[in-house]
């Protein structure tokens, strides 16, 4: 049977003498239909089931200091006799805010703005993993690794088997994926031309053209150089190969006081198959109008003529000089001498 206290006014207390001592209400359910404040220092709930009605927990209530007092607030997990964790938030961790471009952090350090949660072991010392299906944001996500860390894959994760399940356009590619894909390209890879704006070195080869094989370099929209098996051209005013430079019809060194050789080795000579000019002294490039003697042969060389009636000179190895005599003039000076 049903018992009703009824009072028609005022407040109703329960006390015991002794602070030590317990109320115990003791019953199959204990019904609280108005509100219920609980102001002591500690509230303890032994249950099995906990069923809250009300969307929103509130933490750290009756704040009256900008931000967390403690620096913490969150919720933690008992796991018997190894170290709990926890998900709090903390007002001292530092993020980038994508939506102002700002450091967003705890009003007491950098403030005013927002610190972040953690999830870790409750010494704070283990920082824990978080498994989600998506993580979700109106603007763009930043990830931030600490000191000298990165953002990798796990290491329960073998990178070869993370690249074979790469398949959609926006997978996020790892840096296996990325030396592997340079190198298939450029290690022994065959380019078919190099090009930037109107320069270009273009490569053609027969065997997959059908055309002469060929490179051709094109510098500023002008053809500058073609290659092809069986010639070598180069289309420009001056052309320096080593110590040698070829401008338009001329052949030089580009040493000065340098002799330019032309070379047979073996029993092999020298040979010009045309007329053979030698130039009159001095010159632009040699003011002298007698050279200097070679110690290892006799030079040629041309100027007025004289007795001889050629204007080809000669200088021994002796220093010995003469003008070589036309054949009319040995005719004449036979018969003379």
């Amino acid at each position: 049977m049903a018992k009703t206290v009824y009072l028609e006014s005022g407040s109703y207390k329960i006390k015991v003498a002794d602070a030590s001592n317990e109320i115990t209400l003791e019953s199959a359910l204990t019904r609280v239909t108005g509100d219920l404040r609980i102001e002591g220092e500690t509230t303890t709930v032994n249950t099995t089931n906990l069923a809250i009605e009300d969307n929103i927990i509130e933490l750290n209530k009756n704040e009256v200091g900008a931000g967390v007092g403690e620096g913490t607030a969150g919720v933690r997990v008992d796991r018997g006799t190894l170290n709990g964790v926890q998900m709090i938030y903390d007002e001292s961790i530092a993020w980038n805010n994508p939506s102002t471009q700002t450091v967003s952090q705890g009003p007491n350090l950098q403030g005013p703005g927002y610190g972040s949660y953690k999830i870790s072991s409750s010494d704070g010392n283990d920082i824990l993993a978080l498994r989600v299906a998506n993580i979700n944001n109106n603007n763009a996500i930043y990830f931030e690794p600490g000191g000298t860390g990165t953002l990798r894959l796990g290491a329960s994760i073998a990178p070869a088997n993370y690249i074979s399940r790469m398949g959609d356009d926006n997978d996020i590619p790892n840096k296996k994926y990325v030396d592997d894909e340079i190198n298939a390209v450029v290690i022994g890879a065959a380019f078919p031309r190099i090009v930037q704006g109107d320069t270009e070195v273009k490569i053609t080869d027969n065997s997959t053209s059908g055309q002469t094989s060929k490179i051709e370099v094109t510098i500023d929209g002008t053809l500058l150089g073609l290659w092809e098996p069986n010639r070598f051209e180069l289309y420009q005013q001056t052309t320096d190969i080593g110590s040698i430079r070829i401008e338009g019809d001329t052949i030089s060194s580009l040493n000065s006081n340098q002799d330019l050789e032309l070379v047979a080795p073996g029993t092999g000579s020298v040979r010009a198959n045309d007329s053979f000019v030698i130039g009159n002294r001095p010159s632009v490039q040699d003011p002298a109008v007698d050279p200097l003697y070679d110690a290892n042969g006799v030079k040629l060389y041309a100027k007025t003529p004289s007795g001889g009636d050629t204007g080809l000179y000669f200088v021994n190895t002796n220093d010995t000089r003469g003008e070589v005599i036309s054949k009319n003039r040995a005719l004449l000076f036979g018969l003379i001498f």
